[in-house]
């Protein structure tokens, strides 16, 4: 029987998988099929290609690392893989935030709300990044598609 540590350890795993993975997933969605207003798959090529510099190999990576890796974090399935695109893919966003910015110090005159909270530019895939190494080091938990594929294999 599992006592009650166990219990709570599954159910943040759980918490953190499922809200990171649907928000990751939602992105995914907008760079992978063009639905939730995004731009879909050929555009946001295209937009890392000449807006950022990263080339197609990478950006279609960084597109497919979204949409199945949250989805796979979602469903707790291929967890520690799924996880591990997502952080891979955030630490280049973390690190291309981190290069464009151009103050560190806030300017609440400015219109924009990046020179506003110059930290807010990498916050976002620095939580998701996070998130993902949490999940990939601890794994999906019990309540995951693959507890129920693989059994203990996959465990702590």
């Amino acid at each position: 029987m599992a006592n009650r540590s166990d219990s709570l350890t599954n159910l943040a795993l759980l918490l953190l998988r499922v809200v990171a993975g649907a928000v990751i997933f939602y992105y995914g969605c907008q760079k992978f099929l063009g639905v939730f207003g995004g731009a879909g798959f050929s555009a946001t090529l295209s937009m890392f290609q000449k807006g950022m510099g990263i080339p197609p190999m990478f950006g279609a990576l960084a597109i497919i690392a979204e949409f199945f890796g949250g989805l796979g974090l979602l469903l707790g399935a291929l967890s520690r893989i799924a996880a591990f695109g997502i952080v891979s893919t955030m630490a280049v966003a973390v690190y291309l935030k981190i290069t464009q910015m151009t103050t560190l110090v806030a300017d609440f005159s400015s219109k924009d709300p990046a020179v506003q909270n110059p930290i807010l530019g990498p916050a976002y895939p620095l939580l998701v990044m996070v998130a993902a190494a949490a999940i990939m080091l601890m794994g999906p938990g019990d309540w995951s598609v693959d507890k129920k594929l693989f059994g203990s294999r996959g465990k702590r």
